[in-house]
């Protein structure tokens, strides 16, 4: 079921960059592919209760990826969706940087 049947317009709600905890990841990659967004960026994120800490072994740029749209939208959902498969047992949070929010 697409994000607007169920009533889910993330839109209005994100910035440029969108902070998820690693274990929806999945999901919200999920949501990024049916809002028609392209992932630029994943980077990790540690968090022990009070401060979030960016990981530099946990980054990626997908904002490399080119073609139509369709086809980058595609590719950075598929991307990030093995990224994660590597990540796992690594970032608390990733935060995803994203293109198409505008439009």
């Amino acid at each position: 079921m697409l994000a607007a049947e169920r009533g889910i317009d993330l839109r209005g709600e994100l910035d440029s960059a969108l902070m998820v905890p690693v274990d929806q990841l999945d999901r919200a990659i999920e949501l990024i592919e049916e809002l028609n967004l392209v992932v630029l960026g994943m980077e990790g994120l540690r968090e022990d209760g009070a401060v979030v800490v960016p990981l530099i072994d946990y980054i990626a740029d997908l904002g490399g990826i080119v073609g139509e749209w369709s086809e980058r939208v595609r590719e950075s959902t598929t991307d990030a969706r093995a990224i994660l498969q590597q990540w796992l047992g690594g970032p608390d949070l990733v935060d995803l940087v994203l293109d198409g929010l505008d439009e």
